[in-house]
């Protein structure tokens, strides 16, 4: 998977109204993971994923829709400082 911001809001919070949780972003920045190169980063990664501190969880249409108007709380800034853009999060998910 692609850690780009507009790949993940696209191809996993629209397509399967999840998101993750936990991600540590004041130590490792949402980004594509070949871009880190700090190994102990890596590991706390590896480690939240292993003991649960970092995971997927379904999502509210609520939280879906606060998600799309801005993502920034989740998986932090965009980098660039550009402002926020449309991820193409309507439509291709039906809610249950």
């Amino acid at each position: 998977m692609r850690w780009a911001r507009r790949a993940y809001m696209k191809d996993v919070v629209n397509r399967y109204r999840v998101r993750i949780e936990g991600w540590p972003l004041a130590d490792v920045p949402f980004k594509n993971l070949s871009d880190v190169t700090n190994l102990p980063k890596l590991e706390q990664l590896t480690r939240g994923w292993r003991d649960g501190s970092i995971r997927f969880r379904q999502i509210t249409d609520n939280e879906y829709r606060e998600m799309v108007a801005d993502p920034t709380p989740w998986i932090g800034p965009e980098e660039g400082g550009g402002g926020e853009a449309e991820y193409g999060c309507h439509g291709g998910h039906s809610s249950k």
